[in-house]
C-alpha cells in the first residue's frame, strides 16, 4: 500500500506513547484555569476514575442492551439521576448519546415522527425557536427535511419575545425551542411562556440546557434563584442536558429527557427487513462506546448531589467575581448585568475586542468568540478560582495593546471583502481557505481572527463565509499528504 502513513512492522507501545505526547502538547492547555470552552475539568480527584472507568468499558458497546447489561443498568441510573434533577416525574423517560448535537438531533426526530401521527398533512413541518439557538438545530433540521423559523433575540436582554412565537406560529408548527441558557449570551429564555403556548396549541416544547442544565439545577437545589427552565414547567415535553460539559465526564455523553415514554419511543429506531434479522437503536449511532457511559455513570456517583452542590456554588461565587471584575475594567463591559447561568461575554464601544481576544490568545487564554455583538465568550468553571487574577491582569495588558492597533481600516475592509467575494473565481477564495487552514493548523504560527471576525461581520452574504469556512474544513481533513 502506497503511503508514508503506514509502517511495515508496527510501532513499539513505548514509542507510540511519546509520539501521541508530543502530539498532544500542541493542543491547548485546559487543566490549568486558562480555557473557557470545550473541555471542562472537575478536578485532579476525580480525573484518574474516569480514565480508569472509561477503559474498563471502552470495548463495550450499548448498541444491544441484553448482551451488556452492566452499560443497560449504569445508563438507566445516569438518565435516573438526571430526571430526578431536571424531570417532572417518574413517567419521564430518556437515553443517554454523545452529546448535545446527537441529542438536539433525536428530539427533532421524535419530533417529526410524532408530526406524522398527530398531523399527518401537515408538511414540511415547522420548528420555532430563537436566533440564538444552537445550531444543531439547523444541522437536524437539514438532515430531517424540516423547516425552523427563527425568532429574533432583544438587543437589550437577548431573549426572544413570546409575541412574535405567537404572531408566526401556524398549523404546520409542531415544536417550539428554548435555550438553558443560550450559548452565545448566557440568558435564559422565558421557557414558561413557550411551554404555556406550546401547552395551549397541544404542540411539543424542548428545552436546550445541554451547557446550562447540571449549573441551574443545582443552583435550583441551592435556592441560588434561577429561572424557570427544566421538564417540570408545564407545556416543557423534552429536554436535554450534557454530562461531558458542566457534569465534567469524559466526551461523549449527554442524556435526552422526555415527558414519557410515548414520546421517547418516536425516538428510537427500528427496521425487521434485513437479512441479518431485526435492527433497534435507540439514538443515531449504531455501535456505542460503553466507556462514556460507564465513565459518566462513575463520575455522577463520586461526586454525588452534595459534591456537584459543592462545586455549583462555587461557579455561582466566581461567576458573580468575573462580573463585577469586567465591569470594573476599563474599556470593556459584561454585555448582561445580571447573572442567569455560567456564561458572561465581555465586549467594548472603545477597542476592537476581537484584537483584545487575540492579544490574550497570545498569552495562552483560550475561548469562544461571539459574533452578534461582538465579545468573548466566558463558560466559568470550578478551575477558573485558580486564574481569575491572572485573567483580568492579562485582559487590562490586551486591551491597551488593542487599543494602540489601527482598526479605523475594519468598515472600509468589509466593503473591498464584499466586492471581492462577488468578483473573485471560485478558485481564488479557495486559495485564501488553504492560507488561513496553514495559519489555524500550525501550531508555531500565530493565528490572527480579527480580521477574520472583523470580515465575516461586514459580511452582506453570510453564505460566502460558509463557503469559504467550509473550503477550510475540507483543507483540514485532507488525508493526500
Amino acid at each position: 500500500m502506497p503511503s508514508s502513513i503506514w509502517t511495515n512492522g508496527g510501532k513499539s507501545p513505548e514509542a507510540l506513547l511519546q509520539e501521541l505526547g508530543e502530539l498532544k502538547s500542541n493542543d491547548i492547555e485546559w487543566k490549568n484555569g486558562k480555557s473557557f470552552c470545550l473541555s471542562y475539568y472537575g478536578g485532579d480527584d476525580v480525573y484518574p476514575l474516569l480514565e480508569k472507568a472509561n477503559a474498563m468499558f471502552m470495548s463495550e458497546n450499548a448498541l444491544n442492551p441484553t448482551a451488556f447489561r452492566s452499560l443497560r443498568k449504569m445508563e438507566n441510573e445516569v438518565v435516573s439521576m438526571v430526571r430526578d434533577l431536571l424531570g417532572s416525574g417518574k413517567e419521564n423517560r430518556g437515553t443517554m448519546t454523545t452529546g448535545g448535537t446527537e441529542s438536539i438531533l433525536m428530539i427533532m426526530k421524535a419530533a417529526r415522527e410524532w408530526a406524522k401521527k398527530s398531523m399527518p398533512d401537515k408538511t414540511p413541518p415547522k420548528v420555532f425557536l430563537p436566533t440564538t439557538a444552537h445550531p444543531a438545530f439547523d444541522k437536524a433540521a437539514h438532515y430531517f427535511g424540516l423547516e425552523l423559523v427563527k425568532i429574533p433575540v432583544s438587543s437589550s436582554t437577548f431573549k426572544p419575545s413570546i409575541e412574535d412565537y405567537e404572531k408566526n406560529i401556524c398549523p404546520r408548527t409542531i415544536l417550539l425551542v428554548g435555550s438553558a441558557p443560550s450559548y452565545p449570551h448566557g440568558v435564559v429564555d422565558p421557557i414558561e411562556q413557550i411551554g404555556a403556548l406550546a401547552a395551549k396549541r397541544n404542540i411539543l416544547c424542548h428545552v436546550d440546557a445541554c451547557i446550562g442544565g447540571m449549573v441551574l439545577g443545582f443552583w435550583k437545589l441551592a435556592g441560588l434563584g434561577v429561572p424557570a427552565f427544566d421538564l417540570s414547567v408545564p407545556g416543557v415535553t423534552s429536554l436535554s442536558v450534557d454530562l461531558h460539559k458542566y457534569g465534567f465526564c469524559p466526551k461523549g455523553a449527554s442524556v435526552v429527557l422526555y415527558k414519557d415514554a410515548q414520546l421517547r419511543r418516536k425516538q428510537f429506531f427500528c427496521t425487521t427487513g434485513w437479512e441479518g434479522g431485526v435492527y433497534i437503536s435507540t439514538t443515531a449511532l449504531g455501535t456505542k462506546s460503553g466507556g462514556p457511559i460507564a465513565a459518566a455513570w462513575a463520575c455522577l456517583q463520586y461526586f454525588g448531589k452534595d459534591g456537584y452542590t459543592q462545586k455549583f456554588n462555587l461557579v455561582h461565587e466566581l461567576t458573580h467575581r468575573f462580573l463585577e471584575r469586567i465591569e470594573k475594567t476599563e474599556g470593556v463591559y459584561s454585555i448582561t448585568k445580571e447573572i442567569e447561568s455560567s456564561i458572561l461575554a465581555i465586549a467594548s464601544d472603545s477597542v476592537d475586542i476581537y484584537k483584545v481576544a487575540d492579544r490574550l490568545q497570545d498569552k495562552g487564554w483560550t475561548f469562544d468568540r461571539n459574533s452578534s455583538p461582538p465579545s468573548i465568550h466566558l463558560s466559568i468553571m470550578p478551575v477558573h478560582a485558580v486564574s481569575i487574577d491572572q485573567f483580568f491582569k492579562d485582559l487590562k495588558e490586551c486591551i491597551e495593546l488593542a487599543s494602540k492597533e489601527d482598526s479605523s481600516g475594519k468598515k472600509i475592509m468589509g466593503a473591498l471583502t464584499n466586492a471581492a467575494i462577488k468578483l473573485t473565481p471560485k478558485s481564488i477564495l479557495q486559495k485564501v481557505a488553504r492560507s488561513q487552514t496553514k495559519k489555524l493548523g500550525d501550531c508555531s504560527e500565530r493565528t490572527e481572527t480579527a480580521a477574520i471576525y472583523g470580515m465575516m461581520g461586514g459580511l452582506e452574504k453570510k453564505g460566502a463565509m460558509g463557503e469559504i469556512a467550509l473550503d477550510i474544513l475540507d483543507n483540514l481533513y485532507d488525508q493526500e499528504g
